[in-house]
Order: structure tokens, then C-alpha cells, then sequence
């Protein structure tokens, strides 16, 4: 079988696989269901993937490396690391109102999640918080934002962002979440005091 058919098998079998896991969640997703959305044989599955399992984790891995692309594409032309840090954080969102189950494994807690789920998960927050680090660290070098330590607050800005997102996501439409964002970032930036208060 030449390269372009295996391609395209594999590509058939990730994509029925995504929309049963978003539909029915990954327990209650059988490979024979798999297989009949694919109009594969089920053993054909078993010629690309090991398991389900491999199946899951390699659709999760894709779809983890396009929303970090699509958070650094909506950052990239920004002027401010406000605005950068803003507009990362509403292409997650976007990206999350769009694939509910790629969220939904997110917010899960470590203990509730299938062992092999917690690797990717940790790997994407992991290239969240780089993103952050990088938006304050250009900050910084510009004199943008004043000297600070880079490392703990990311951390505080990612612990921000991913406390609030379960309403931005799942109960808000993307206009009330920008909103919130705001304002968020507005305190984050900015703080709270007023500015003759501090002088």
C-alpha cells in the first residue's frame, strides 16, 4: 500500500476517533465504533494504532500543538504584553468552545484522568506557561514592565487564567468572557490601588 493510501487511512481513523471521543468520551468510545465511523475494518486500525489508547493520546498531542500555535498566531502581532497575554488567552478559549473535549481533559484532576492522558496535559500547560514567560520577558527587556520575577508570575497569571476558564469556556458566550479577560488583566497589569494612593 503506498504511502499517500496509509495517510489517508490514518487520517480517517484520527478524525472519526475525534468526533466519537468529543461526542461519547473516550470510555465510552469502542474501537468497533471507530472502525464503522471510519468505514475501516477494525483490524485495519490496529495496522497504524497499538490501542485506543494511542489513538487518544496521538489526536490529543495534534490538537494540544495546534491551540499552542494558534495562541502564539494571536499573540504575535500585539504591541504590549497585556495585549499579547489577552489575545492568548481568547484563542484558548476559542479554541476550547471549539473542541470540548481537549477542555474538558484539562480541567480534569490528575487522580480522575487515564494515566497516559496526564503526559500531554502537563506538556501543554508546559508550553502555556512559556508563552507567558516570554510575553513578560519582552516586556521586561523593552521596559514595558517594570523588573519583576518572571517565573512566579507567569505561574500566578496561568493559575489566573486557568481558575477562570471553566465559565469563560462552558458558560458564557465569547463576548462576557472578553470581558472578564479585560478585566483580569486590567488588575493583573495594573493593580488595584489607585494611582495617587501609591504616590
Amino acid at each position: 500500500m503506498g504511502t499517500k493510501k496509509r495517510n489517508t487511512f490514518r487520517e480517517s481513523i484520527l478524525a472519526a476517533s475525534k468526533e466519537l471521543f468529543a461526542r461519547f468520551g473516550f470510555k465510552k468510545t469502542a474501537v468497533d465504533d471507530i472502525a464503522k465511523k471510519a468505514r475501516v475494518a477494525k483490524g485495519t486500525i490496529y495496522n497504524y494504532f497499538r490501542s485506543k489508547e494511542e489513538i487518544y493520546r496521538t489526536i490529543l498531542q495534534r490538537e494540544g500543538k495546534i491551540m499552542i500555535v494558534k495562541m502564539r498566531e494571536a499573540m504575535r502581532d500585539q504591541k504590549t504584553a497585556q495585549l499579547k497575554v489577552r489575545e492568548m488567552i481568547i484563542a484558548k478559549i476559542k479554541y476550547y468552545k471549539n473542541l470540548s473535549f481537549l477542555y474538558e481533559i484539562n480541567r480534569q484532576r490528575a487522580e480522575d484522568l487515564l494515566p497516559f492522558i496526564e503526559k500531554e496535559r502537563a506538556e501543554i500547560a508546559k508550553q502555556e506557561l512559556n508563552l507567558i514567560k516570554e510575553i513578560l520577558e519582552e516586556g521586561v527587556n523593552n521596559s514595558a514592565l517594570q523588573a519583576i520575577n518572571i517565573p512566579a508570575t507567569a505561574k500566578a497569571i496561568a493559575a489566573a487564567i486557568n481558575g477562570l476558564e471553566f465559565g469563560w469556556t462552558l458558560e458564557m458566550e465569547l463576548e462576557g468572557a472578553i470581558a472578564e479577560i479585560d478585566d483580569l488583566l486590567q488588575i493583573l497589569f495594573h493593580g488595584l490601588e489607585l494611582r495617587n494612593a501609591r504616590e
